[in-house]
Protein backbone atom coordinates (compact mmCIF):
# COMPACT_ATOMS: atom_id res chain seq x y z
CA UNK A 1 0.00 0.00 0.00
CA UNK A 2 1.33 3.47 -0.81
CA UNK A 3 1.71 5.78 2.13
CA UNK A 4 -0.25 9.00 2.08
CA UNK A 5 1.32 12.25 3.10
CA UNK A 6 -0.78 13.18 6.13
CA UNK A 7 1.00 16.49 6.78
CA UNK A 8 0.08 17.82 3.32
CA UNK A 9 -3.55 16.83 3.84
CA UNK A 10 -3.63 18.61 7.18
CA UNK A 11 -2.12 21.90 5.96
CA UNK A 12 -4.39 22.16 2.91
CA UNK A 13 -7.49 23.32 4.87
CA UNK A 14 -5.35 25.80 6.79
CA UNK A 15 -4.06 27.21 3.52
CA UNK A 16 -7.62 27.61 2.27
CA UNK A 17 -8.64 29.47 5.40
CA UNK A 18 -5.65 31.79 5.13
CA UNK A 19 -6.54 32.55 1.50
CA UNK A 20 -10.12 33.17 2.58
CA UNK A 21 -8.92 35.52 5.35
CA UNK A 22 -6.68 37.41 2.91
CA UNK A 23 -9.54 37.79 0.45
CA UNK A 24 -11.82 39.06 3.22
CA UNK A 25 -9.10 41.51 4.27
CA UNK A 26 -8.80 42.91 0.75
CA UNK A 27 -12.42 42.63 -0.38
CA UNK A 28 -14.14 43.15 2.95
CA UNK A 29 -15.82 46.34 4.08
CA UNK A 30 -13.73 49.16 5.50
CA UNK A 31 -13.30 49.23 9.26
CA UNK A 32 -13.05 52.82 10.46
CA UNK A 33 -11.17 52.78 13.72
CA UNK A 34 -8.65 54.71 15.73
CA UNK A 35 -5.91 52.61 14.15
CA UNK A 36 -6.97 53.78 10.67
CA UNK A 37 -7.00 57.41 11.78
CA UNK A 38 -3.58 57.13 13.40
CA UNK A 39 -2.21 55.41 10.26
CA UNK A 40 -3.62 58.17 8.06
CA UNK A 41 -2.09 60.91 10.20
CA UNK A 42 1.25 59.12 10.65
CA UNK A 43 1.79 58.29 6.99
CA UNK A 44 0.64 61.77 5.95
CA UNK A 45 3.27 63.31 8.23
CA UNK A 46 5.89 60.92 6.82
CA UNK A 47 4.86 61.76 3.24
CA UNK A 48 5.01 65.51 3.88
CA UNK A 49 8.39 65.14 5.59
CA UNK A 50 9.84 63.20 2.63
CA UNK A 51 8.56 65.82 0.21
CA UNK A 52 9.61 68.90 2.21
CA UNK A 53 13.00 67.70 3.47
CA UNK A 54 14.80 67.91 0.10
CA UNK A 55 13.61 71.49 -0.39
CA UNK A 56 14.48 72.72 3.10
CA UNK A 57 17.58 70.76 4.03
CA UNK A 58 19.34 70.60 0.67
CA UNK A 59 19.38 66.80 0.62
CA UNK A 60 18.70 64.37 -2.19
CA UNK A 61 15.04 63.63 -3.01
CA UNK A 62 13.65 60.33 -1.71
CA UNK A 63 11.08 59.16 -4.28
CA UNK A 64 11.02 55.56 -3.01
CA UNK A 65 10.22 56.57 0.54
CA UNK A 66 7.58 59.00 -0.68
CA UNK A 67 5.88 56.31 -2.74
CA UNK A 68 5.96 53.81 0.12
CA UNK A 69 4.45 56.39 2.47
CA UNK A 70 1.74 57.22 -0.08
CA UNK A 71 0.93 53.55 -0.69
CA UNK A 72 0.70 52.77 3.01
CA UNK A 73 -1.40 55.90 3.54
CA UNK A 74 -3.88 54.68 0.94
CA UNK A 75 -3.82 51.06 2.10
CA UNK A 76 -3.97 51.46 5.87
CA UNK A 77 -5.50 54.90 6.31
CA UNK A 78 -7.82 56.19 3.64
CA UNK A 79 -9.16 52.83 2.45
CA UNK A 80 -10.44 52.11 5.94
CA UNK A 81 -12.06 55.55 6.34
CA UNK A 82 -14.05 55.52 3.07
CA UNK A 83 -17.81 54.98 3.16
CA UNK A 84 -18.66 51.26 3.24
CA UNK A 85 -21.31 51.56 0.52
CA UNK A 86 -18.65 51.95 -2.20
CA UNK A 87 -16.91 48.59 -1.81
CA UNK A 88 -15.42 48.56 -5.31
CA UNK A 89 -13.80 51.93 -4.73
CA UNK A 90 -12.44 50.70 -1.39
CA UNK A 91 -10.98 47.65 -3.14
CA UNK A 92 -9.45 49.87 -5.85
CA UNK A 93 -7.87 52.15 -3.22
CA UNK A 94 -6.45 49.16 -1.31
CA UNK A 95 -4.97 47.55 -4.43
CA UNK A 96 -3.66 50.91 -5.63
CA UNK A 97 -1.97 51.41 -2.27
CA UNK A 98 -0.33 48.00 -2.50
CA UNK A 99 0.93 48.67 -6.04
CA UNK A 100 2.26 52.13 -5.15
CA UNK A 101 4.03 50.81 -2.03
CA UNK A 102 5.62 47.96 -4.02
CA UNK A 103 6.76 50.43 -6.66
CA UNK A 104 8.35 52.53 -3.93
CA UNK A 105 10.13 49.49 -2.50
CA UNK A 106 11.36 48.65 -6.00
CA UNK A 107 12.72 52.14 -6.50
CA UNK A 108 14.51 51.98 -3.14
CA UNK A 109 16.16 48.68 -4.05
CA UNK A 110 17.46 50.09 -7.33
Amino acid sequence: MPMRNESAAQTHPARRSSIRELREELDGPPRPSTRARVSAVGFTVLLVATLVAPAVLDVEAMPGTSLVALGMLLLLGFAELIDASSRRFVLAVRLGGIVIALLGFGIQVL
